[in-house]
């Protein structure tokens, strides 16, 4: 009768288990490290989109508060441009846009328009990296005149569609671009009011505007005498007001 020589197959199984846990710890620090890279693109990408959101409120408060468009400007003609194409052209044949991205020149006619709408939609957020910068141009989609009939002065109505850019710069870098059209009525409507706050007479109340009981704001709302509610069912039953049926 033979003996097998099992001697050492305890340190070949302990090799083995040394083997099959390294080989699982390594697999779950790289599994830690892909959730936190994962989480850290996550978070620089969202704080890039809000400085583009930024960029592209930067840029509409601009161009609805400040800017002076076309005919209503003594620089800046009507007939530099031609508003029957989308986008809106130049004489030149070239689409219209203004831009505050770095390496990147604007078309616009006038220089002071050009150098406002830089000054005015760029900038920088503060964040735990450090800072996101944003910036955003404005393409001229649509452009026509007209005179309001509570008023004899011209105005302009343009509409806009702003891409901002927002980004973040360093060793692991994100960038993302939103983009949305803005019609520039307010600010005309103001200067053709010359800044009115409130709708001239006879205009209908745009809406969110309305007072108690859908009245217009500024406007007083009478109140039904206590008694007219009363009056009313009483008469509607063919009696005189205060006086009995008859019936017991």
């Amino acid at each position: 009768m033979t003996r097998s020589n099992e001697q050492g197959i305890a340190l070949i199984l302990a090799m083995f288990m040394v083997l099959v846990l390294s080989t699982i710890s390594v697999s779950l620090m790289f599994v830690s490290q892909t959730e936190t890279w994962s989480s850290q693109n996550y978070k620089m990408m969202s704080q890039a989109r809000y400085a583009a959101e930024s960029g592209v409120h930067a840029a509409a408060n601009h161009l609805m508060f400040a800017y002076v468009p076309p005919g209503t400007n003594a620089a800046d003609p009507l007939v530099g441009y031609d508003m029957t194409k989308a986008p809106v052209i130049r004489a030149g044949g070239a689409a219209v846009f203004v831009t505050s991205v770095e390496g990147a020149a604007s078309n616009y006619p006038v220089d002071a328009v050009r150098d406002a709408f830089i000054a005015n939609s760029r900038g920088t957020l503060a964040n735990d990296n450090g800072s996101a910068r944003y910036r955003a141009t404005a393409r001229m989609l649509s452009m026509q005149q007209i005179t309001p009939a509570y008023s004899t002065t011209p105005v302009t109505l343009v509409t806009w569609e702003i891409t901002g850019i927002g980004g973040i710069d360093g060793a692991r870098s994100a960038e993302t671009e939103v983009s949305a059209n803005l019609l520039e009525a307010l600010g005309a409507v103001r200067r053709a009011r010359g800044g009115g706050g409130r709708p001239p007479a006879g205009l209908p109340v745009p809406p969110g505007r309305r007072g108690r009981g859908g009245a217009p704001a500024g406007h007083r709302v009478r109140a039904p005498h206590p008694g007219a509610a009363r009056r009313h069912r009483e008469g509607s039953t063919g009696r005189a007001p205060g006086r009995p049926s008859g019936r017991t």
